[in-house]
């Protein structure tokens, strides 16, 4: 009798600590999302009355919008470059003799775990010193640094899920190793590739740390600005840009995830 109690407490006492991590985010997601469609020219909870007028202030300020294409241009650039070096890497670790694969794949994923403002205070120095600073190009790389593990990641999983007897059996028809990985084992990663590409692009354009330390007086990023609005006055057209920025990430990581179940 006392376990069965034991047991009914322990169950109950899960539901309802699983019940407060989901409200612990999704709180703050409604609150900003229903502020988003106040006609007040501040901000506040409960708003006093409805409209869209945000969303008018945002979609009509030329600021958010050069602020919004800066983020698409560099995380589509991100998302390529990280998804292209990602593959080479994850076939020469896992498909190749490479010595101490392991020390290196897990060498590539430092970045992950390494603080980012110190990565960013690190890069502040090379990119002043090559020219790249306060750029796209120069952002861009300090977002791969961040974007090939995420892909390295994504990829790998695809790939081991990839028998190589595929391409050995290629390779004995008269394939190339190089034509085996580009016309067997590449195609069957197409989407673990989208995957890993749409994450990547979820991350940069997310990203506000280098940004605002790299991204000099010339490069503002949506999440900078965001800040930036934060910091200087609270604007609160900032909340339908969050909410437009949350409903976006949550369509493209439910893609990604369709894309790697797909697979």
């Amino acid at each position: 009798m006392k376990h069965a109690w034991l047991s009914f407490v322990s169950v109950w006492l899960t539901r309802v600590l699983v019940v407060l991590a989901i409200a612990f985010f999704l709180v703050p997601i409604v609150i900003v999302g229903v502020m988003s469609f106040s006609s007040s020219d501040v901000m506040m909870f409960p708003p006093k009355s409805f409209g869209f007028r945000q969303y008018s202030s945002a979609f009509s300020s030329g600021d958010w919008w050069l602020a919004a294409r800066t983020s698409l241009v560099v995380g589509a650039a991100t998302a390529v470059v990280s998804c292209v070096i990602a593959i080479l890497g994850v076939l020469a670790i896992a498909r190749t003799r490479v010595k101490a694969a392991n020390l290196v794949y897990g060498a590539a994923l430092l970045a992950i775990v390494a603080p980012v403002a110190a990565v960013a205070v690190a890069l502040y120095q090379v990119l002043a010193k090559v020219g790249l600073l306060g750029s796209v190009p120069g952002l861009v790389i300090a977002h791969c640094i961040l974007g090939v593990p995420v892909s390295l990641l994504v990829l790998r999983v695809g790939l081991s899920g990839i028998p190589q007897t595929l391409e050995l059996a290629a390779m004995s028809l008269g394939a190339s190793r190089v034509q085996a990985w580009i016309h067997i084992t590449i195609r069957l990663l197409t989407s673990s590739f989208g995957a890993a590409f749409i994450l990547t692009f979820l991350m940069s354009f997310d990203e506000a740390v280098f940004a605002t330390f790299l991204g000099g007086a010339h490069v503002n990023t949506l999440p900078r600005a965001i800040f930036n609005s934060i910091r200087f006055g609270l604007d609160p057209v900032i909340t339908a840009i969050a909410t437009i920025l949350m409903v976006a990430t949550g369509v493209l990581a439910v893609g990604g995830s369709l894309l790697r179940r797909g697979r």
